[in-house]
């Protein structure tokens, strides 16, 4: 009854006509732009993680993932820090095509801007990411991600992430949780 209720009394006060024909609230699309964003971000550097761990240079951290680490924070801060960059202006989030090239494929600024993940920073195509979040929280995210999901952690090590995101792919279900344990 209670969120019933709540819906009937959000009708009755509001109208049905306002409820339905009304344009999108501004605040409440941005909340929603930036939390797809989150999503879309995190999800793209892990994707380019699971890119640069096949390399020598990211040897230390691909082990680090391997065993779990306790130096796992240092080392993708410091992968962060080469591979990605806070870029420091307001602009909106756009549209995130699902077609993506790791930011390390382009040598070319033009090109490299052109992408919406991607910017170009110190003479080289890095991720860009926006400050509608925190990069700290990201970093945070994607250690507890690596160190707890055994199947995203193996999607990475295994360099099988996809450019084309479908969270549920990467969710761990239970009997994955089951046979994972075993």
């Amino acid at each position: 009854e209670g969120r019933l209720g709540e819906v009937t009394q959000t009708v009755r006060a509001k109208g049905e006509a306002m409820l339905v024909d009304a344009p999108p609230n501004a605040a409440d699309k941005k909340v929603a732009d930036d939390i797809s964003y989150g999503s879309e971000i995190t999800e793209f550097l892990m994707f380019s993680l699971s890119k640069d761990v096949q390399t020598e240079d990211y040897a230390g951290l691909r082990e680090a993932i391997r065993a779990r680490s306790p130096n796992l924070v240092r080392d993708l801060t410091a992968w962060f820090k080469a591979e990605a960059y806070v870029d420091t202006t307001k602009s909106p989030v756009e549209f995130i095509n699902k077609v993506r090239t790791p930011c390390g494929q382009f040598t070319d600024k033009e090109a490299c801007n052109k992408s919406t993940l991607c910017g170009w920073s110190k003479n080289t195509c890095k991720v860009r990411v926006k400050p509608v979040v925190d990069a700290g929280a990201v970093l945070r995210r994607m250690v507890k991600t690596l160190m707890t999901n055994d199947k995203q952690r193996a999607l990475v090590l295994d360099e099988r992430m996809s450019p084309f995101f479908s969270t549920v792919l990467y969710l761990e279900l239970p009997h994955e949780w089951i046979t994972a344990s075993v």
